[in-house]
């Protein structure tokens, strides 16, 4: 694949003027599309004065008031950070100055590749002798059950709505009774929507089950790199804690994130990933007939997987939908992710599904 030029929309064009199709929105950052006016002109608006470091700016106060807005004014306090993995490791160093103990996390969930966050993330690595101490369960009503029943304290519980990584969503009342068992045990839950949120599994966020920390990326600043952090400031005593970093909640990117959240809003981009959903769960269900896949799902919004007998098939259809029909899809293991930006039009999306499938066809 030669070097990408430009983008526009779902597509990437190269130096030598090859086309090709993105079904993985910029991995999954780019949602409202590659090029959005709105975003460009919310850079050329705020390039000015990039970084402030900790001190207060308007477009930082403006973005906290509109993801209060977005959250139904359920969190009082926005930290803003860098990176996905800078959010968690922050939310779980909150809990632990308000309450010590261990840290709960599900099998199959990705929460970073830090230091501090490897841990509670598929593939796992050992704990490092500086993380904290991690208890791992299934994401199952059972593995509820095993941690109502354990004995030692627990500080907090991380967990995704849906497990983004493969694609999984959790049991009926799941979520509900994560969160009857964390506050009979007293146990703060973080909810880890960086990949699920802002729209992208069909809803802006899922406060459903009441989480105590929201944590927000990816969509949020349509490539560029921020994400935030929100509680309720009465939930966490010890609260006054260093939140900055180098360039976190920078000028530039609450700019842009402010445009985002507008976007949201204004452009009904919800319901447009709910179109693509749509779209996905028509055409995807294709991929059952081959031989070489088990098991299709697609949520709400737009977030489709398949999955393939072996990691060595997904990984060939991966590269031969690249390298032949000019498609960027994204594997995780043997299970091949669809999730495009919102603004994908029809029947370009399902012309590229055909051609990721007229692939899987001829390994099967």
């Amino acid at each position: 694949m030669r070097d990408i030029v430009s983008a526009k929309n779902y597509v990437y064009l190269t130096e030598n003027g090859t086309r090709y199709t993105d079904l993985i929105a910029g991995t999954y950052n780019v949602t409202f599309g590659h090029g959005n006016l709105a975003i460009i002109e919310a850079i050329q608006q705020n390039c000015r004065m990039v970084n402030t470091y900790d001190f207060p700016t308007g477009n930082r106060q403006k973005l906290a008031e509109e993801l209060h807005s977005l959250t139904f004014d359920r969190f009082d306090t926005w930290w803003f950070f860098s990176g996905g993995a800078e959010a968690v490791d922050k939310a779980l160093i909150l809990c632990q100055m308000n309450r010590v103990g261990a840290v709960a996390h599900f099998r199959g969930s990705f929460h970073g590749k830090t230091i501090g966050t490897r841990p509670f993330s598929e593939p796992t690595y050992s704990s490092s002798p500086f993380a904290y101490t991690r208890l791992t369960f299934d994401y199952s009503l059972e593995g509820l059950g095993y941690l109502d029943s354990f004995p030692d304290q627990i500080s907090c519980i991380i967990v995704e709505p849906i497990l983004g990584l493969h694609g999984v969503s959790p049991p009926r009342d799941f979520l509900q009774t994560l969160r009857k068992v964390a506050s009979r045990r007293g146990i703060y839950v973080v909810s880890d929507e960086i990949t699920t949120g802002f729209g992208r599994a069909g809803w802006v966020f899922n406060l459903s089950f009441g989480p105590d920390i929201l944590l927000v990326g990816k969509g949020l600043g349509q490539g560029l790199p921020i994400t935030a952090l929100g509680f309720r400031k009465g939930d966490f005593p010890t609260s006054d804690i260093s939140n900055t970093t180098s360039a976190g909640g920078n000028n530039l990117c609450c700019g842009v994130a402010i445009a985002a959240c507008q976007l949201l809003k204004e452009e009904d981009m919800v319901e447009k990933s709910c179109r693509v959903g749509k779209c996905l769960r028509e055409c995807l269900p294709s991929f059952r007939s081959l031989k070489v896949v088990t098991d299709v799902r697609v949520f709400d919004g737009s977030m489709g997987y398949v999955d393939f007998i072996s990691n060595e098939v997904a990984e060939a259809v991966v590269l031969k939908a690249l390298q032949e029909e000019e498609v960027i899809v994204k594997r995780q293991d043997r299970t091949i992710k669809f999730l495009p930006c919102f603004t994908i039009y029809e029947r370009e999306l399902k012309e590229a599904v055909e051609r990721v499938l007229s692939v899987a066809r001829k390994i099967s």
